[in-house]
């Protein structure tokens, strides 16, 4: 390691992250996903600064990041050098053996939502890494663009046939997350598809994080036909966790004015970039999702799981 750098296993709280803090990277976050945790950081000690960050859960001789959360935690500066960034992984590598390690498992944001994650992922491939899983994932660049020139001619009828109806869109208080939550739910099950998250497991997520949980809908008058459940995972990136609409608005396409809603809120909020999540069934693109989220001017971005054998 280059001379003033040095590896941490925990930050001194006078040092300063010099990196782009996801809420998936934040502390709270990770004793939620699991009560136990390796962490590394690169640190410039003449800056008192974090330059990067890795964090790993282990059990039977695996790290993985993330243990139960989209992506895991893996960080560096925009400014970070690649050589030094090549050591940090090699130096994790080496404790990671001393622990008892004998395969890593990292998955990775989308690529829009950071600029270093090109850098991030050449690294892994030069160490040695391989990909053991590509997922789709569609995020809208948010910006001055009015929602529907971002739409095909499809999806612009289809706003415009919510609107003849007489839907609206309407943000919603965090007291309504469990009836949204459960609206979203019963929609799924008429699709024969479930959630991810219990509600347990989610309401503990959302009490930690309230201020960063979003909740909208789309209505008929005073019934639901489409809500959302976001997160703002980052001051700049607002998730989209979980979305759905009743089958009896197939027709019409409630999710095209809910996504508006999204999308006009994120303005406001100046965010970057609105994620749609990823568009997957098992191994395989969900052909059908990945293009309406297409259609509704999201831009395919890959979101890549590493994977090596310590040898």
């Amino acid at each position: 390691m280059e001379k003033g750098y040095t590896v941490l296993r925990e930050l001194p709280p006078e040092f300063k992250e010099a990196y782009d803090v996801f809420l998936f990277h934040q502390s709270a976050h990770l004793k939620l996903q699991h009560p136990e945790w390796m962490h590394f950081y690169l640190v410039s000690t003449p800056n008192r600064k974090a330059l990067a960050h890795l964090a790993f859960q282990i059990s039977d001789k695996l790290a993985r990041s993330p243990f139960k959360a989209p992506f895991g935690v893996m960080s560096c500066s925009g400014g970070l050098g690649s050589a030094l960034l090549y050591q940090f992984i090699k130096d994790c590598e080496t404790e990671l053996r001393v622990a008892g390690v004998t395969r890593i498992t990292i998955t990775e944001p989308p690529q829009c939502l950071r600029s270093e994650e090109g850098l991030i992922q050449t690294m892994f491939l030069n160490l040695g890494y391989h990909v053991s899983k590509a997922e789709l994932s569609a995020c809208i660049p948010v910006d001055q663009t009015l929602f529907e020139e971002k739409l095909d001619d499809w999806e612009i009828r289809k706003l415009q046939q919510s609107r003849k109806q007489g839907l609206n869109f309407r943000e919603l208080s965090f007291a309504s997350l469990k009836q949204t939550y459960e609206f979203i739910l019963s929609c799924r099950k008429q699709k024969g598809h479930t959630l991810s998250l219990s509600w347990d497991e989610l309401s503990r997520t959302a009490r930690t994080f309230s201020d960063s949980f979003e909740v909208a809908g789309t209505f008929l008058g005073d019934e639901w036909a489409a809500a959302s459940i976001s997160i703002r995972i980052h001051e700049k990136v607002t998730y989209n966790f979980y979305s759905a609409h009743d089958v009896k608005f197939d027709s019409i396409s409630p999710v095209v004015m809910l996504m508006e809603g999204l999308y006009t809120r994120a303005q406001k909020q100046e965010a970057k970039w609105l994620d749609l999540g990823t568009s997957m069934t098992g191994s395989l693109p969900n052909f059908d999702l990945l293009d309406f989220k297409r259609r509704l001017g999201g831009v395919p971005s890959m979101k890549l799981t590493f994977e090596k054998e310590l040898s």
